[in-house]
């Protein structure tokens, strides 16, 4: 028996989900018919609408450069690690 191949992953711009959840909450009709008719999975756009009503975004933030851990230079002074 083979394993089921996993097709990658779709990667959705802001501007698309942003669109998507403004026809969603604008116009009349189902909300599945229209993640159907963009080729986006049901649940996705629901998730995506519940994220802008609570937090006013459609994707998560990214992380910038200051909240990653830097590297600090060290000198060490004399004990195993000296020349």
């Amino acid at each position: 028996m083979r394993a089921k191949e996993r097709l990658p992953r779709k990667h959705y711009s802001p501007e698309f989900k942003m669109e998507l959840v403004r026809l969603a909450l604008e116009e009349e009709g189902s909300i599945a018919a229209l993640a159907r008719k963009h080729d986006v999975n049901d649940n996705l756009l629901f998730k995506w609408i519940r994220l802008w009503q609570r937090e006013g975004r459609v994707c998560r933030p990214r992380k910038n450069s200051s909240s990653l851990p830097a590297l600090i230079p060290v000198q060490l002074h004399g004990g195993l690690f000296s020349p």
